[in-house]
């Protein structure tokens, strides 16, 4: 059985601190049959000279300006050779034998889109997790990065991550494939970890906005999205930043009454 060759992407911009992790998770696979896409946005640090002094792994560089994460993730996949891909952030990590376990799934299901696994800090977050209305492509995928596996060749046939979704591109472009009639497996295995701290998970009103946008134009019921945006953003942007200063404040004020 001739398993399919992946292409892994990852997009950098002066990440010297964190790329050398995600190198070894790399370097470490018990599969070694893919290559690595750079697409970086001209970092000024080592990042370059970090990742060409790589040994062992079969990598392609792009590097010039880019204009936005989805903008370096399509470059890179317009010179990509596999028939899969996978997008690993820098810092990011897999398990030693996520490659391995990928290419074998993809060819038990015939899967086009193929979701594990994917630790996010102490959370494990698992693909098929709920329904589209409300969850929209993570009702399907653990984590665009990390922990999902695409046929390359959708993009030829569907078009690439849209620019007119900063930070949801990824789940516009699932949703889609999806709705398309593209087949998706959820694996039972763990693809690695994500590592937290980019605009996905700290910009959370982008994020809620986004989703909201995306989930309109899928065809998703408007009056309901709206209900579930003024729940998000209460629980995901109102909550974090308002509520532990009001407590704050006021524990101070009892504190500061009660010293008197």
């Amino acid at each position: 059985m001739t398993y399919p060759f992946i292409s892994i992407i990852t997009a950098t911009l002066n990440v010297e601190d964190t790329i050398t992790r995600t190198i070894k998770s790399l370097q470490d696979q018990t599969d070694k049959n893919f290559e690595w896409i750079i697409g970086d946005g001209e970092s000024t640090d080592n990042t370059i000279s970090i990742i060409q002094s790589t040994k062992g792994l079969n990598i392609k560089i792009i590097s010039e300006p880019d204009f936005s994460l989805y903008h370096a993730i399509n470059k890179s996949l317009k010179i990509a050779s596999g028939d899969y891909y996978l997008v690993l952030g820098a810092g990011d990590v897999l398990e030693q034998n996520a490659i391995e376990l990928f290419r074998k799934a993809t060819c038990s299901t015939k899967a086009d889109i193929l979701s594990a696994h994917v630790w996010l800090g102490k959370r494990l977050r698992r693909p098929n997790r709920g329904r589209p209305y409300l969850f929209s492509a993570g009702a399907y995928i653990s984590s665009h990065a990390v922990g999902t596996l695409i046929k390359t060749d959708l993009h030829r046939q569907l078009g690439y991550y849209s620019y007119r979704f900063p930070v949801g591109a990824d789940y516009f472009f699932i949703k889609t494939a999806i709705q398309n009639g593209c087949k998706f497996h959820g694996c039972d295995f763990i693809a690695g970890e994500f590592m937290l701290g980019g605009i996905s998970s700290t910009d959370k009103l982008s994020v809620v906005c986004d989703v909201f946008r995306l989930q309109v134009e899928t065809g998703e019921n408007l009056l309901l999205q709206i209900l579930i945006l003024i729940c998000a953003l209460f629980i995901r942007v109102v909550i974090p930043k308002y509520i532990p200063s009001l407590i704050w404040g006021t524990s101070t004020s009892a504190k500061s009454a009660n010293e008197a």
